[in-house]
Parts: C-alpha cells; structure tokens; sequence
C-alpha cells in the first residue's frame, strides 16, 4: 500500500453538542498575531496579519494613518491571542511558553522574532 503523501494529522473528535466557541476554550489560548495598543487613543488595538511584526504596525500606524503624532504619546507593544484578547509582551510570553508555542526567547519578554 503506497504511503500518503502528507504527515499524518492528529484528529481532535469533540461531542456534536460543542458550538465552535466551547471548543476554542478547550484548545490552550496561543499568540496569533503582533499588536499595538494606543493608549492615547482610547486604548484602540491595531494589528497586522502574521509574519508582521511590531515595526510594521508602526509604520502602518505613522504612514497609513498619519498619526505619527499620537504614536510618540503613548502606546503597549503586545499580541493578539486565539482567544481575541490583547496581552502585553510579558503575559504573551507565559502564553507561548505554556501552550509549546516557544521553548526558548531571546529577552524577558516575547518578541514576534521568537515566534516566526
């Protein structure tokens, strides 16, 4: 019998009773993507689809959106999670170091270079 040309997946089988939402929460929270969170604007959350990283946001931020200004007055560097929410670079740390998503980091907090 000849061998199938992908990998073998590991099939997760849930009851038919879960909605897609309880079967999120049963899978671990994970980093989803890199976010900015801007304090001076009523604390509005901008991200970017992966691979990008915070410096993209920025420049998304400073040249897209022309709120350079707003950029030097106040802003957290963090991630988006699975589960929608935004954590800062130190939470999103023990998230990825708890879900395997990284074994290893190059600082104290998470930097979207430890992820891809």
């Amino acid at each position: 019998m000849p061998k199938p040309s992908h990998p073998r997946r590991r099939i997760r089988h849930y009851p038919p009773s879960l909605t897609p939402r309880e079967r999120r929460k049963e899978l671990p929270e994970t980093i989803v993507r890199a976010a900015i969170r801007m304090d001076a604007m009523a604390g509005e959350v901008i991200s970017l689809p992966r691979p990008a990283r915070h410096h993209h946001i920025i420049h998304h931020i400073a040249i897209e959106r022309g709120l350079l200004i707003q950029m030097r007055q106040g802003n957290t560097q963090g991630f988006i999670t699975s589960a929608g929410r935004f954590v800062d670079r130190e939470e999103a740390r023990e998230i990825a170091f708890a879900c395997g998503q990284v074994t290893q980091t190059i600082s104290r907090t998470l930097t979207s270079e430890d992820l891809w």
